[in-house]
């Protein structure tokens, strides 16, 4: 498994919010949102030009969790109905990963930071997954960067 350290600066995203539990999420539910929301980017002539587009996990509701989903955009700019979200500079553990088991990956990058003697720094979110602009939901076996928040 190849898992880097990486640091990511405080960065502003665009876009939208999804709440829902485990089961929702594992039944498909966010690749059809991320499927909507990757339609609406492409349209965008400002947003288009985008490279990536996160799934950021906040683990603040029983047996579920909130899910944004946006573009890196620092300008202020709204379109759409987009809401604005703030992120924090933090390390992370990254894991590429392309397949059909994201479960597994979430799991072995989780046991992989633990045998190396690191702590998920999870104050603020859960992680951020990073998926190519490419990458259609609907249609591609995911195809993502996962990145695990940890104290260093």
């Amino acid at each position: 498994m190849d898992v880097k350290l990486i640091e990511k600066s405080a960065f502003q995203g665009i876009g939208i919010m999804w709440q829902g539990t485990f089961k929702q999420a594992d039944q498909g539910e966010i690749r059809k949102v991320l499927h909507q929301f990757r339609q609406q980017i492409l349209s965008d002539p400002v947003l288009k030009d985008n490279q990536s587009i996160y799934g950021i996990s906040v683990h603040n509701i029983p047996n579920g969790f909130t899910y944004y989903i946006c573009v890196e955009e620092n300008d202020v700019y709204t379109s759409h109905g987009l809401s604005v979200f703030k992120f924090e500079e933090n390390t992370y553990a990254a894991l590429d990963y392309k397949g059909s088991k994201v479960q597994e990956a979430y799991f072995s990058l989780y046991k992989w930071i633990e045998e190396h003697g690191y702590q998920v720094n999870d104050q603020h979110i859960g992680q951020i997954d990073a998926y190519p602009i490419r990458y259609d939901p609907l249609k591609d076996d995911p195809e993502l960067t996962i990145m695990v928040p940890i104290k260093i």
